[in-house]
């Protein structure tokens, strides 16, 4: 005989298309995250609750550290892009305007930069 539709319990969407996986936990481990559920604010989350929590935190940061590692790829290869390019306008810089072209550019650098300091101690 079939319950009636009120008595049918509904499941949590939490439920509905998971896995169930059964875990054995040492004595130790359980302990910790015993201490860890403790820690936390009001409510307290259950232990598959913690365990689902910590789950996502930890492959998140897996995740964000894989992201750090192509990022940091991708850096390194345009540095070196970027060095390429700059040698390459150093050469055609020095072949327009002569080998002491760099000499010159940093003596004109110092003498804009010395003038700039001049002019600020004589507002001052």
């Amino acid at each position: 005989m079939q319950q009636p539709r009120s008595k049918v319990k509904k499941r949590s969407p939490l439920y509905v298309g998971s896995i169930q996986v059964l875990v054995r936990i040492p004595p130790a481990k359980y302990a910790e995250l015993d201490a860890w559920i403790a820690r936390q604010p009001e409510p307290k989350p259950t232990v598959p609750a913690a365990i689902r929590h910590l789950m996502d935190k930890a492959l998140t940061c897996e995740a964000a550290d894989l992201m750090a590692e192509d990022t940091l790829e991708v850096l390194r290869r345009d540095y070196e892009a970027l060095r390429r390019r700059v040698e390459a306008l150093e050469a055609a810089a020095e072949h327009l305007f002569g080998p002491d072209w760099a000499a010159r550019t940093d003596r004109r650098r110092a003498e804009v930069l010395e003038a700039i300091e001049k002019l600020a101690k004589r507002e001052n």
